[in-house]
C-alpha cells in the first residue's frame, strides 16, 4: 500500500483497487485524446479527477494524482527499459514476467538494480501502462495471449508480427499523403483555383511546409496503432470548428466540417493549420459551394 501526503490535504493511499480504478479512468483521457505530452491536457485532468473521486468516493486533488501518474511513469519506464528490445525469451504467466536464464537476470541488474523486484513479479496492469505512457492502443500488438508463454510482441523490436487491421485508416499511409497532396496543389497560384489576392507567398509557404510535415509524420510512425493525436478527436476537433466566424451549429461550412471530420487525416490537417483564417479557407476549399 502506497501513501503520500500533500500539505492541507489528507493522504492519498494507493491500494491495489483504487491504483487500478485510477489506471483506467486515466487510460479513458488518453483515448479521449486529452494528453498533452507527457501528462494530461487541462481537460483531460478535470475530467479525470472528477470521474476518480466520483468513483471512488476520496478527494484527490490534481497535485496529489499527478504524484502518483509521476510514480508509476517511473515504475513503468524501468520496466520497459528492462524488456525493451528483447527477443526469444519466455514468458512466465503465474508471475506475470519475463521467463529468463539467470544469466540474463544477472547481466540486466547490473545496469537496472532497481529491477530486481520484477525478477519476483512483473509490473502490474502493464499493457494498460504501455497505453497510458507510450500511446499504444489496445489492438494490434496486444493481439497476444498469456498462455503462448512467449514475451509479449509489444516489447521486441521486430515489429513484423504486429497485426494491423488493413481496413483502418492506420493500415495504409499512402492513402492519407494522396489526400495531403491534394490540399497542397490549392496552394499551387498555377493551379485554376488558387484565389488571387487570398494568400500571399509567405503564407502559402508556411501552409505548404505544414502539410509536408504531416505527411512525413505519417511515413515515419512507429508501427504501433496510435489513438488521435492531442486535440484531434473528433469531439474536440467540432468544439473548435464551432468557434470559428461564421461557423456556427448548422451552418454550411459546419456541416462541410461534420463530413470532413469523419476522416482522421481531415481532422489533423485541420488543427495543424493552427490560425482560424488558414482553417476556415481550407474548409471553404473543400467544398465548391464557397
Amino acid at each position: 500500500m502506497e501513501t503520500e501526503v500533500t500539505q492541507g490535504k489528507s493522504k492519498a493511499v494507493w491500494d491495489s483497487i483504487t491504483h487500478e480504478k485510477w489506471i483506467d479512468l486515466a487510460v479513458e483521457q488518453v483515448r479521449a485524446g486529452n494528453r498533452n505530452r507527457s501528462h494530461l491536457s487541462k481537460l483531460g485532468w478535470k475530467n479525470f479527477i472528477e470521474k476518480f473521486n466520483l468513483k471512488t468516493g476520496r478527494n484527490y486533488d490534481r497535485k496529489q494524482m499527478k504524484n502518483h501518474w509521476d510514480n508509476v511513469k517511473k515504475e513503468w519506464q524501468l520496466w520497459d527499459s528492462l524488456l525493451r528490445g528483447e527477443t526469444g525469451l519466455g514468458w512466465d504467466m503465474q508471475r506475470q514476467t519475463v521467463d529468463a536464464p539467470n544469466e540474463w537476470w544477472e547481466e540486466k541488474l547490473q545496469k537496472y538494480p532497481d529491477a530486481a523486484k520484477f525478477r519476483v513479479r512483473g509490473l502490474e496492469h502493464s499493457f494498460k501502462l504501455d497505453e497510458l505512457f507510450r500511446d499504444v492502443t489496445a489492438t494490434g500488438a496486444r493481439a497476444w495471449a498469456p498462455t503462448s508463454g512467449s514475451l509479449p510482441p509489444l516489447y521486441t523490436e521486430d515489429h513484423n508480427d504486429i497485426e494491423i487491421d488493413e481496413n483502418s485508416e492506420e493500415s495504409n499511409h499512402e492513402r492519407v499523403c494522396q489526400q495531403i497532396r491534394k490540399e497542397k496543389n490549392l496552394l499551387d497560384p498555377n493551379k485554376k483555383q488558387f484565389k488571387k489576392g487570398k494568400r500571399n507567398n509567405s503564407t502559402t509557404a508556411k501552409l505548404s511546409k505544414q502539410l509536408d510535415e504531416i505527411c512525413e509524420a505519417i511515413k515515419n510512425r512507429s508501427s504501433y496503432i496510435r489513438t488521435d493525436p492531442p486535440g484531434c478527436s473528433v469531439q474536440e476537433v467540432m468544439d473548435k470548428l464551432a468557434t470559428l466566424p461564421g461557423c456556427e451549429p448548422m451552418s454550411p461550412l459546419f456541416k462541410v466540417g461534420t463530413n470532413l471530420f469523419m476522416k482522421k487525416a481531415n481532422r489533423e490537417i485541420f488543427v495543424a493549420l493552427k490560425e482560424p483564417k488558414y482553417q476556415i479557407e481550407w474548409l471553404k476549399e473543400q467544398d465548391l459551394n464557397f
